[in-house]
């Protein structure tokens, strides 16, 4: 028998013991340790992990056997991977939660189309490679034999209407279930409708404990990290997308889109038209005016214009006669939100693309690009058109934006390089990239050239163009430099991988001078670029600031690695994104060390507020340090007219504060 290692990251995780085919020593052997890290294998004593089934940012699940029943029964073992830097506090609401959604999954493993759920369980892993003891969570459930309808459809084909049909009357069954007992699904899709080997449909993989490790680090009212597993963004309604509050009506949009995806055979992405911000489906495929209506009902882009419930649509289903569509104006009352026992997030809406920017998931890795990689698709493009202006800071490879890239930066390199370029300028491109490949050989940390060869390799293809503005002067070449190194690692290996539905990422780099005035001038431009599908980069806030006030009116998506300001993304402007969230995490940081370490309550801010990320820092410190317990007694803004450091500290004393916190 093999049995798997749960250690993320083992080397060698398979085990083998060959004593444990006896199944009258595997019922009674002592634990057994993986021979390559020292992790324990048999689970609270009795689950086996015998296979790793699949991995992703929350975890992983393994197809395990319960050594403790008569016939060894099978289960499914999800091991759940909470930040390894959680603070104490933070790891103890995480284990709260976590056994909060264990009972509800308890509860719901009551209907017999959901999986039964055997244990929920801790597991202190002991340290190995220099890596601390880390926490993990497991839940076991039910193994459902059989294949997902993602599976069937890509084997077989759209499905029939009656085919439809089942499906969706077995899962308005099951929804039924889950909303009386307080529950939402949040991440319908085929691929979480099972079809076990008897024929019966199952709902699995609740979102509600993905988003206890995505939110666990987090203040109470901070943004997540990412929200990337806890639903599917082109299966979602555009409340979830938008990290609005969801409701029963919200799981009935996901299972209408899953039903059409079905239907048609085509992904979610290719049936909605966002011109006229409607799903456009109909003349794919031909089935009855009540199924139909039905499903374009359940779409409804408001929440309120959709069924109310899960019997709403069973009676639509059933009605002798096909129903239209409510008005705008529907008489259906508001749809009060379930209260998740995560609570509210504070992530930025996920945008409706500029025409036909197909939106898809949206997460945080490679720092941004990636957050684009199933986010776009296409916008009506001439393959000519580009900025007019501002030429000699815009390249795609015909232009040295960035003469000394640092590392081995010898004259080798540098030749090799000017060779490719002047190929690529001349639309040489097979020269180009054999040159930028031998320039790499001599200098493998240089990221433009590495760009340039990506886009050479790219050549005339038809390809989607993703802007990347970085800060190209003295003082931060090189923060551009490790910008730029990001995006080509990501723009490799996406392409490697076969691209967007197998189309290509070509990156346009941009110097933005790393001022707010050449930053518009750019953003001006590239709005006017049919070929721009996204804008990622620009580095301080300032800077950012003044760009994003051109994309969003513009409806050009922008996502800025660097800029940790709050007050570039709100509600207001939904086609604007950070990936930072540093400054939540260092108010946290400094509350934690002032209340914890040193002792203190009570704290005086001085801070500059004509500097953003400073305005920020004071808003997120006195919002942690109020939510703690501590107190600010005083604020005081360095650009005050007449300000004077030595009384402003002795009134800070004065007003009894322990601990001066400088935010320039």
């Amino acid at each position: 028998m093999e049995i798997c290692c749960t250690r993320p990251g083992c080397p060698q995780p398979l085990n083998s013991f060959p004593d444990l085919d006896d199944s009258a020593i595997l019922k009674t052997v002592p634990q057994k340790y993986c021979y390559q890290c020292g992790m324990p294998l048999i689970l609270d004593g009795r689950y086996l992990p015998l296979q790793l089934l699949r991995r992703g940012g929350f975890g992983a699940a393994f197809l395990a056997c319960d050594r403790r029943t008569p016939t060894f029964r099978n289960c499914v073992v999800k091991q759940l991977q909470p930040h390894p830097h959680l603070s104490t506090n933070q790891l103890e609401t995480a284990t709260r939660l976590f056994h909060r959604e264990a009972e509800v999954l308890e509860k719901l493993g009551d209907h017999p189309q959901i999986p039964q759920f055997f244990a929920f369980l801790e597991f202190l892993a002991p340290e190995w490679n220099n890596a601390p003891s880390q926490k993990f969570f497991y839940l076991v459930q039910e193994y459902i034999q059989g294949q997902n309808l993602q599976q069937e459809l890509d084997a077989r084909g759209p499905f029939f209407e009656a085919e439809v049909m089942q499906v969706l009357r077995e899962m308005l069954k099951v929804l039924d279930f889950v909303h009386v007992q307080g529950s939402i699904h949040r991440d319908i899709k085929p691929s979480n409708i099972m079809r076990a080997q008897s024929g019966t449909l199952y709902l699995i993989d609740f979102g509600a404990v993905k988003q206890v490790i995505s939110n666990a680090g987090n203040s109470p009212n901070s943004a997540p990290q990412s929200l990337t597993g806890i639903f599917t963004p082109e299966y979602s309604p555009p409340e979830q997308r938008q990290c609005r509050a969801i409701y029963p009506c919200s799981d009935l949009h996901s299972l209408a889109v899953s039903c059409l995806h079905l239907l048609t055979g085509k992904p979610p992405q290719f049936l909605f038209d966002f011109n006229t911000n409607s799903w456009n489906w109909r003349q794919t495929v031909s089935v009855s005016d009540r199924l139909a209506n039905t499903l374009d009902r359940m779409l409804r882009e408001v929440p309120e214009e959709r069924f109310p419930g899960t019997r709403d649509v069973v009676e639509a289903l059933n009605a002798s006669v096909p129903y239209t569509q409510p008005s705008t104006t529907s008489s259906y009352s508001q749809p009060q939100p379930y209260t998740t026992q995560m609570g509210q997030t504070g992530q930025q809406p996920f945008p409706l693309p500029r025409k036909k920017v197909l939106m898809g998931v949206l997460g945080a890795g490679f720092v941004a690009l990636s957050l684009l990689a199933g986010t776009l698709l296409w916008r009506s493009s001439d393959p000519s058109t580009a900025p007019g202006q501002l030429t000699t800071q815009i390249s795609f490879g015909g232009q040295n934006l960035i003469p000394n890239e640092r590392g081995n930066n010898t004259q080798t390199f540098k030749t090799l390089k000017a060779e490719g370029i002047k190929a690529f300028a001349a639309k040489n491109y097979t020269e180009a990239a054999q040159k930028f490949e031998e320039a790499l050989r001599e200098n493998p940390n240089a990221p433009e050239t590495r760009i340039y060869l990506n886009n050479a390799r790219i050549g005339e293809e038809h390809s989607y163009t993703i802007a990347v503005t970085v800060p190209i002067t003295d003082d931060f070449t090189y923060r551009a430099l490790e910008m730029l190194r990001g995006f080509a690692q990501a723009q490799e290996e996406i392409n490697e991988n076969g691209g967007i539905n197998g189309v290509k990422i070509k990156l346009q780099l941009i110097d933005d001078d790393e001022k707010p005035d050449t930053a518009k001038q750019i953003a001006k431009k590239l709005v006017k670029d049919s070929q721009v599908l996204a804008v990622i980069g620009h580095n301080s806030s300032p800077v950012s600031l003044a760009a994003s006030a051109i994309y969003n009116p513009n409806k050009l998506v922008f996502i800025t690695p660097i800029s940790i300001t709050n007050q570039l993304t709100g509600l207001d402007k939904p086609y604007i994104f950070r990936t930072n969230i540093e400054g939540e995490f260092a108010a946290q940081k400094l509350v934690e060390h002032m209340l914890t370490t040193f002792r203190n309550q009570k704290a005086a801010i001085f801070f500059v507020s004509e500097i953003r990320y400073s305005e920020d820092l004071k808003s997120q410190f006195t919002k942690e340090i109020l939510s703690n317990g501590g107190e600010v007694v005083a604020t005081f803004d360095l650009k005050t007219e007449g300000f004077n450091p030595n009384t402003s500290v002795q009134k800070a004393v004065d007003q009894g504060a322990e601990v001066l916190v400088l935010f320039p």
